[in-house]
């Protein structure tokens, strides 16, 4: 039997033993190389995958909706096109109502109380209104000097209302202002009319 050579002392009160060394590590380098390669392929193209679905259209959840084809679930209907996207009518009263084009400035007047503010509101709705304007007060080189404010009420569908009460867009507290223009126009259903 052959034994392998001590080249160590031994161990107090025992044996002599061999150590073995140790052979040098692998380093696997081509395997890691193309484990690596073979991940950043699965990324990108796993990646690119997904976005091109997203963007075509095909990946979303549709939460359980069915579309159903011109040929399918309603023959009636087969190669008609769809019904126009409903708008909101601009005479019937509501969130979509713009006030704004009922009213119109007619001038700065100058009076025994003061200088005003005189206007025309025209209730183009079906509804009888109540109007909250701001007028902006502006001087003869157009730089805004300050702002007024109307009030009319209960003014009926189709009624025109010239306003021009010194105590409505009263301008005194704008010195200068010789020019005024419709800012903002809020309206709502009249509690009175």
């Amino acid at each position: 039997m052959n034994q392998p050579p001590t080249n160590t002392p031994p161990p107090p009160g025992g044996q002599p033993y061999y150590v073995y060394p140790q052979p040098p590590q692998k380093k696997h380098t081509t395997r890691t190389v193309l484990i690596t390669l073979a991940a950043v392929f699965v990324v990108l193209f796993g990646g690119i995958t997904s976005c091109t679905v997203l963007v075509l259209g095909g990946g979303g959840d549709d939460s359980g909706h069915k579309q159903v084809s011109s040929s399918e679930g309603n023959p009636g209907h087969a190669g008609k096109k769809p019904a126009a996207k409903q708008t909101h009518d601009p005479t019937k009263f509501g969130w979509w109502y713009d006030a704004k084009k009922d009213v119109a400035v007619t001038g700065i007047a100058n009076s025994a109380s003061g200088r005003h503010v005189t206007y025309k509101v025209t209730n183009q709705s079906d509804k009888t209104l109540d109007y909250d304007i701001t007028f902006g007060l502006y001087d003869s080189s157009g730089t805004r000097v300050g702002e007024t404010y109307g009030m009319p009420m209960n003014v009926a569908p189709g009624e025109s209302v010239n306003v021009t009460d010194p105590t409505e867009g009263y301008i005194d507290g704008a010195p200068g202002a010789v020019k005024a223009k419709v800012l903002s126009v809020d309206a709502e259903e009249s509690s009175t009319g």
